[in-house]
């Protein structure tokens, strides 16, 4: 009969809804397996950038807790007992900056702040945050690097005192030479008009 006939249809039409599902969640669910793989070997090519950093590189929230860092502050700072946080940092550094204060313009005004010659025990250090803005323009948190430069002022203090010394050195004979000349010209000018 004819309603035999539409149930067959209906159970007919359910079973290839079902089917025509199964095959799509499969779809989504291996679409969601890739996506994952994409994202695990993006993320692990990131961190390896962040760790081959030769300087701290540090990735903070909007309330600055670190999210993640390349494990360089302990060759700027030296290893410490407790975690790594801005509050340690800002300690460490001392008065020389108020990072925290820092991190709140930079939060605030969503501009990079760059300080270099602050001095950590016997050490140089330079310190640059910027903004972590996404595109809709909301602040995500922050990057902040934080170099060691004692090296780089070391050299450049080296060769300060070499063209110093060497600018020094070339012009005292110079100045020897340059008398000696005045003096010959002043009392042997009239040597000096007959040999011409």
């Amino acid at each position: 009969s004819e309603n035999e006939m539409a149930m067959l249809n209906i159970l007919e039409d359910s079973k290839e809804l079902e089917k025509q599902l199964a095959e799509e969640k499969l779809n989504v669910e291996q679409k969601v397996v890739d996506r994952t793989r994409e994202l695990s070997d993006e993320q692990a090519r990131l961190m390896a950038s962040i760790s081959a950093l030769p300087r701290a590189f540090i990735i903070l929230d909007k309330d600055s807790n670190i999210l993640t860092q390349n494990g360089k502050l302990d060759d700027i700072f030296g290893k410490q007992e407790e975690e790594w946080s801005i509050e340690l940092i800002d300690q460490l550094i001392g008065e020389s900056l108020d990072l925290q204060d820092k991190l709140k313009t930079v939060y605030a005004k969503k501009e990079n702040f760059d300080i270099s010659d602050i001095l950590y025990k016997e050490k140089y250090i330079r310190v640059f945050v910027a903004p972590v803005i996404n595109n809709d323009g909301e602040l995500l948190g922050a990057v902040m690097t934080i170099k060691d430069e004692s090296e780089a002022k070391a050299l450049a203090r080296s060769r300060d005192e070499f063209f110093s010394i060497a600018s020094h050195e070339l012009r005292t004979p110079l100045t020897a030479i340059r008398g000696n000349t005045s003096m010959i010209i002043e009392y042997y000018k009239d040597a000096l008009k007959d040999k011409e």
